[in-house]
């Protein structure tokens, strides 16, 4: 919880931080048309998943060699602590991209996150039972390592993308009706 509440009030922080480096006003509301909005979201983005990817292999490790259960107890905190502050940063991201759309995004991140929690929960104990705890959680981490790229082409690619569809809804708001046909 105190994640959560952390990473809201840094996420604004740094929002500001980055309007007043681009010239605006760190105070006023500003369009996004133009705003790095992608990279301003996600520059954090790959210190939170190191350390998430970290605390997960050393917790599988840990595990496995039967460490102090003090060790565990740290890692799970940064494990979970890793992934609050990467859903969070998500939902601010789709939140910022899709303004008027919050319900339906927080439907869908939550339908999305149960079912990746669901799959990860019904594979995870006949993976331990093959590999043991170790290599199992570093097989997780090996599989978020090969996603990593995401959200570096996001950064890259997001603004066209978002002019793109921006672009759209214009035209077809722009577009004339037809009259008799009130589908097109």
């Amino acid at each position: 919880m105190a994640m959560a509440f952390g990473i809201g009030r840094f996420l604004d922080w740094d929002f500001k931080r980055a309007k007043k480096a681009l010239g605006f006003n760190p105070n006023e509301a500003i369009s996004l048309e133009g705003f790095p909005i992608e990279k301003t979201r996600l520059r954090v983005f790959p210190y939170v998943v190191a350390v998430y990817l970290v605390s997960c292999v050393g917790f599988g490790w840990a595990l496995q060699s039967r460490t102090h259960i003090a060790v565990s107890i740290i890692l799970n905190f940064l494990i979970g602590g890793g992934l609050q502050i990467t859903m969070g940063i998500t939902s601010v991201l789709l939140v910022d991209l899709f303004p008027g759309a919050g319900g339906s995004i927080t439907a869908s991140f939550n339908l999305t996150r149960c079912l990746i929690g669901a799959g990860a929960t019904s594979v995870i104990d006949p993976v331990i039972s093959a590999m043991g705890e170790g290599w199992a959680f570093t097989l997780f981490s090996g599989i978020i390592v090969l996603l990593a790229p995401m959200p570096i082409i996001l950064v890259k690619k997001g603004p066209s993308w978002r002019k793109a569809r921006v672009d759209a809804a214009k035209a077809k708001l722009e577009k004339p009706y037809k009259s008799g046909n009130v589908n097109q």
